[in-house]
């Protein structure tokens, strides 16, 4: 149970749920924890929950500081204030938190400061702006962190050069920008020892880069589109799945992402790389044609060697597609399950790997949207793990997340309303009904740690405050 302090006040909101959770979590006693950072019905304006090691680093609004990072250790202690950095109502409305060595990096507006890159240590608890990258009130507005070591690699703006790469080791000294010729990077991802982003310049569209922290290892990969067209793809059209930017998937090693080469005969299609011109190529053609399969939400199993991901052709629309490789990184074959007949496909989402088997959402038109599982050593076909809702409603399983061995998410039912479910890829079940009745307690911004979930949920009178479930 969560001490009590001046600022808030701790709820003990269940005790003994006893549930079989395997894989790690084996016959435990589930408990849920809250506390009222907002006292009352207010709520703490939740923003950029982190996981770094057994600590989950988030923002939220106690009522009299603002918005300000904040710090739970599940299992351990309540959350607590790590610092007020804007004496403002709203506070410096931190986001990002990034571990780079021992330190935890992050974005946030200062007193005298625009939004700024700011540190954490936590051994010493300080926080300090790193550097006013931008001077004086204006922002730099530092995004898309990556670390690399004990390096934080970043996307800022000098007010002078636009959108750069930037790196820190956490002093003002070191950091600085890296590359003048990548412009609006975006999409940064740690991938081994190097991080992978897109760019564009004046002789080309938008094209993945790499970096490896320094200014002679930070090049483009391939114009994969020559030329000033982009090989990036922001949207998929088909099947109304909104993607940002393309991102880049850790697949055995190597950066996986979607990209069209704007042939006659290839179009979106998955691509990977190692970081150089030779070692960066088409994966799979598995819509064959102009137009591409648009595959996104990919998800790695290193046991089994395979990789799920969602993909779509002309004749089945979106479906999970099973991609198995060689050691040399070859896909030796690629399967794909038309859990839904027809065009309108299944549109699966949220693949996630646990146990080696994957884990996903879906609607079969059998039953409504609803968790699945693929177990590529046992029957190697889509399974339904619970029909949650029940017939053909939605349960609208998401905010998947992988917790000591198991999958922690949120879906709705007559009886429980929306409420926080687990798997072990094999099948699915509550893991706590936190607001007995048909509302539920809308569990959202889900982060796992060892044994533990940490989220945000609504209680009546409470509002929306943090809670912890541990097993």
């Amino acid at each position: 149970m969560y001490p009590k302090n001046k600022k808030t006040n701790a709820v003990k909101l269940a005790v003994a749920l006893a549930f079989g959770l395997s894989a790690g979590a084996a016959q435990a006693q589930t408990t849920v924890t809250g506390q009222d950072i907002y006292s009352g019905t207010s709520s703490a304006l939740f923003r950029s929950m982190t996981a770094v090691n057994d600590h989950v680093y988030f923002t939220a609004d106690d009522g009299t500081n603002g918005r300000e990072p904040w710090i739970v250790a599940p299992g351990n202690r309540g959350a607590r204030l790590l610092g007020n950095i804007r004496s403002s109502w709203w506070g410096s409305d931190p986001y990002g938190y990034t571990r780079a060595g021992d330190n935890v990096f992050f974005s946030a507006v200062g007193d005298n400061y625009g939004r700024e890159l700011y540190i954490h240590e936590p051994y010493s608890g300080r926080i300090d702006l790193v550097k006013d990258i931008n001077p004086g009130s204006a922002s730099s507005g530092p995004t898309w962190f990556a670390s690399l070591g004990h390096t934080l690699v970043f996307v800022a703006d000098d007010g002078t050069s636009g959108e750069q790469i930037w790196v820190s080791d956490g002093t003002d000294r070191g950091t600085y920008s890296i590359s003048r010729d990548a412009k609006d990077p975006e999409a940064l991802t740690r991938i081994g020892d190097k991080v992978y982003f897109w760019a564009h310049t004046s002789r080309t569209g938008y094209e993945p880069w790499v970096t490896d922290g320094t200014k002679s290892g930070t090049h483009i990969v391939k114009d994969i589109a020559p030329g000033t067209t982009s090989s990036r793809v922001s949207v998929s059209i088909t099947s109304g799945l909104l993607q940002r930017v393309s991102e880049f998937h850790d697949i055995d090693g190597k950066a996986w992402f979607l990209a069209n080469d704007h042939t006659s005969s290839t179009g979106a299609e998955p691509w990977s790389s190692d970081g150089t011109y030779t070692g960066t190529e088409l994966v799979a053609d598995l819509n064959q044609g102009p137009l591409g399969s648009y595959a996104v939400n990919l998800a790695w199993s290193e046991p089994t060697r395979t990789v799920v991901l969602s993909a779509e052709t002309y004749a089945t629309g979106r479906e999970p597609w099973l991609l198995t490789l060689a050691l040399n990184g070859k896909v030796t074959r690629a399967d794909y399950f038309d859990l839904r007949q027809g065009a309108q496909g299944s549109v699966p989402s949220e693949i996630t790997e646990v146990n080696g088997r994957f884990v996903f959402a879906a609607n079969s038109g059998v039953q409504g949207r609803e968790p699945w599982g693929i177990d590529p050593l046992g029957e190697n076909s889509p399974v339904l793990l619970s029909n949650i809702w029940g017939g053909r409603g939605d349960s609208n399983p998401n905010g998947f997340q992988n917790v000591d061995g198991g999958v922690v998410f949120t879906a709705r039912n007559r009886r429980h309303g929306s409420e926080l479910w687990f798997s072990d890829g094999s099948r699915a079940w509550l893991l706590a009904d936190i607001v007995p009745g048909s509302t539920g307690s809308v569990p959202a911004l889900i982060t796992g740690t060892s044994n533990s979930a940490v989220f945000q949920a609504v209680l009546p009178g409470l509002g929306r405050e943090l809670y912890v479930v541990d097993w």
